[in-house]
């Protein structure tokens, strides 16, 4: 007899893994039977929340012990991969993976590899892939509605690179419909003290990526900013400006025959767009991703955009060994295997 509902498990319970759980309990066909968090004090406390979860410290316990159906990998990027090879071994039939995706690009291909030979479902929780809103977005890009995009500019104090790039350099991807090929990368000095502890480096810095097309986009996470994150895109006729935090979403784009003037020409004036403006349920949307994992269709936010975002970051990091030179994408032979301790 078939079960019910969907079981859930979740490795990895701090501020995230609560919130997958959170989204969980929001979807009545699905029940998260299982936990794993290596800290006894953590997990002991989520427990005593969810009575009905079972709590593991070992995560090769869990999958020995529970029939899972899907499970939210919640822990830092070192153990992706070998988290989802164990799961996926114990017939798992869906992964959902926090980003970054892995700890090297390798690792990262293993992970699809896998998954794929042994038709189990794979997502990264770059969660705007889930957003309606940027959903909308794109559906205007893709109307022309600002021309063609030039650059895309992201900036935000302060923030640990990879841990916030992931996601920006997948955003970028999904908008613009375009592929990176080169990357060039700066990092500070770390300074900034990792609150996951000492053994993950992940500093803050800038980097210009080239997208096919012409494109540009620039990243700036540096950690003498101190500004909450802004999002700008640039377009032939016209511009995007994101404060998700302060909920600002304006679009502004030239209107009538002034759509019809060369980009240079002046005295063109952009016009506001209607738009919806707020706040994100990021919530609802992880719920979205959640359904689409445990369905049959697409996936929005598959293990492949995850490797390319890792890919941008591992290229940066590559670019500042380098003194700041661009690195072409796709990455080759040995830069494959370089790891990372990113968190």
């Amino acid at each position: 007899m078939s079960k019910e509902y969907k079981s859930a498990a979740i490795i990895g319970l701090g501020g995230q893994g609560r919130s997958h759980n959170t989204a969980y309990m929001g979807l009545s066909n699905v029940k998260v039977i299982a936990a794993c968090e290596v800290s006894e004090e953590r997990l002991s406390a989520f427990i005593d929340e969810n009575s009905d979860v079972r709590g593991y410290t070992d995560a090769k316990d869990l999958f020995e012990n529970e029939d899972i159906d899907i499970v939210s990998i919640v822990t830092n990027t070192p153990s992706h991969r070998d988290l989802t090879v164990a799961a996926v071994k114990s017939g798992v039939q869906a992964v959902l993976c926090e980003k970054p995706m892995a700890h090297s690009p390798a690792a990262a291909r293993q992970m699809i590899d896998i998954c794929a030979e042994h038709n189990v479902r794979l997502a990264i929780n770059h969660m705007r892939r889930w957003s309606p809103r940027y959903h909308k977005l794109r559906e205007m890009l893709e109307d022309s509605l600002i021309g063609e995009i030039g650059n895309l500019i992201y900036v935000s104090g302060g923030a640990l690179f990879a841990c916030i790039a992931t996601h920006i350099f997948d955003l970028m991807r999904m908008l613009t419909e375009r592929e990176i090929i080169s990357i060039s990368g700066r990092f500070d000095a770390f300074r900034r003290p990792n609150f996951r502890g000492t053994q993950y480096h992940d500093p803050g810095g800038h980097a210009l990526a080239l997208f096919d097309g012409d494109t540009r986009a620039f990243i700036d996470l540096s950690e003498n900013l101190g500004v909450p994150g802004w999002f700008d895109i640039h377009g032939s006729l016209g511009r995007v400006h994101i404060e998700e935090e302060r909920g600002i979403w304006q679009v502004m784009a030239r209107q009538g025959n002034d759509r019809e003037q060369p980009p240079w020409a002046s005295r063109n004036t952009l016009q506001p767009v209607d738009f919806s403006t707020g706040g994100e349920n990021w919530t609802a949307v992880l719920q979205v991703g959640i359904v689409e994992l445990l369905g049959g269709g697409e996936i929005m936010s598959s293990g492949e955009d995850g490797y390319a975002a890792l890919e941008a970051i591992v290229a940066a990091h590559i670019s500042h060994e380098n003194d700041g030179t661009p690195v072409a994408l796709p990455l080759t032979g040995d830069d494959l295997s370089r790891e990372f301790t990113f968190t």
